[in-house]
């Protein structure tokens, strides 16, 4: 008489099985974005399961806010962002007067 019973869709990984473990989590990058507002971003890699082993379970990257620490400048791509969205706004306003 059995107690349970295994649906036969599920495979039981074997006695000799090695799953995938997480690594350690990488530095996190350089706060990137314009103005007021960035992110940052740190990543870990999985080791390769063997002999039906199970993948590592959980997120394998992360990312958080930060505040950018850059000088502003005319020419670097958070200043071409903004002079483009000045021109823009610009743009909307003198359509709006007339």
């Amino acid at each position: 008489m059995h107690l349970f019973s295994i649906p036969h869709n599920i495979t039981l990984p074997s006695i000799d099985s090695i799953d995938g473990h997480w690594g350690s989590w990488s530095e996190w990058t350089h706060c990137t974005g314009c103005q007021d507002t960035g992110t940052r971003t740190r990543i870990r890699l999985c080791s390769t399961p063997s002999r039906g082993g199970l993948s590592c379970f959980g997120r394998s990257h992360e990312s958080a806010p930060c505040q950018p620490d850059f000088v502003f400048d005319e020419n670097s791509f958070c200043g071409n962002i903004i002079r483009h969205e000045n021109t823009l706004e610009n743009a909307f306003m003198t359509k709006l007067i007339r």
